[in-house]
Order: C-alpha cells, then structure tokens, then sequence
C-alpha cells in the first residue's frame, strides 16, 4: 500500500477554489481518497483506475477536495495498492498551483531543513500530521538552539507557520511523523513543494 500526503491550501477566498489529487499506478485496482477536516473528521471517497492506469479524486465521491472542508486549507490523502505516483491540483479564479508528492516513505520524517531565501517573506510552512497522536513541531532559524517557534499539532491536521526571517537557514524538527511544505506567494500563482526529511 502506497500513502500519499499533502495539504490543500486556501489560495484565496475564491468560492471558485477547487482541488484534486491524481494518482498514477503499476496496475488496475482501488485508490482511496481522504480529506481530514479538524476535529477528528474525515471524508473518504474511492475511485477505480482507468485502464491506462490513472485515477483522479474527482472520480471519487470527493469530486473537489475542498467541498468537505468547506473551502479550507485540509490535510489530504490518496492511497492504493497498486498506486507508483500523485500529482496534486489547486486552482481558483485568481491563483493556480500543482505539484508532485512524493509518498510517505518519503516525505515523512521528524527533521527537516531548508534555506529561507532572500525575497520571500510571503513564505509559509505548512507541516502536517498524518498520524493519530498530536505532535510538536518546532521551528528553529540559523544555528540557534532556542525555537522561533513551536507548536502542537493534534492527529490528522496541520499548522500553517509564516517564515520570519530570510537568508538563513531552517530546520524544523517534530516528535513524531510529519511532512513539510513550502508555500511561496508570487502574486497571481504559488510555488509550492516538499521539504524531504533529513
């Protein structure tokens, strides 16, 4: 069985927002589709690959992964057995932003560092928590030992953590399981993408 997490974040305010999460894979079979929406709620869907072995959570009863949370930023995921790749879609009237995710033996961990670049104040992290315990997270900026920033995230959620400073190093850490990612506003679009653990 193959996971795959990531968080839909809230572009704008757009009632126009909608997002979907495709999965491509070795074979014919059942991908399942989750939106966790706070509170210890869920939403599931399933969906059949096609026979050129592609399936999309708008196949599902989930045809935008929005809807459950009622437009919200959400903890997302896609799974199956057979699945090898998701590619994940957002867009609205104003902003788009797509990108890959990688699976959970990858993307989760509990250390992870990245560059805060020059320029990108309008930077987020967002780090969720697939798992069903509340975590830690901390967040700590260039050789300091002392946390910017710390915060608990309760099962199946996330947090949304503006980056303060620039041209310094990050590192994050977390006493349990997280993935982490990065949003930077371009004005129009988002570039968003995966922090891999350490």
């Amino acid at each position: 069985m193959a996971d795959y997490y990531a968080i839909i974040y809230d572009l704008t305010t757009s009632i126009y927002e909608k997002a979907t999460l495709e999965l491509s894979s070795t074979g014919t079979g059942t991908a399942t589709f989750v939106v966790y929406t706070g509170g210890g709620s869920s939403t599931t869907g399933t969906a059949n690959f096609n026979t050129s072995y592609y399936v999309s959570s708008e196949s599902s009863s989930i045809t935008n992964l929005f809807t459950p949370s009622s437009g919200a930023s959400a903890l997302v995921k896609g799974s199956a057995s057979v699945a090898a790749g998701a590619f994940l879609r957002q867009w609205s009237n104003t902003h788009d932003a797509g990108y890959y995710v990688p699976p959970s033996t990858q993307s989760l961990g509990t250390a992870f560092r990245l560059p805060a670049s020059k320029g990108t104040t309008a930077s987020k992290l967002l780090i969720g928590n697939p798992g069903t315990r509340s975590i830690t997270v901390s967040v700590f900026y260039g050789s300091s030992s002392s946390a910017s920033v710390t915060q608990t995230i309760v099962a199946h959620n996330f947090a949304e953590i503006a980056l303060s400073e620039t041209e310094k190093a990050v590192r994050v850490t977390a006493t349990g399981s997280a993935f982490v990612q990065l949003a930077v506003d371009l004005g129009g679009e988002y570039d968003i993408s995966f922090v891999l653990p350490e």
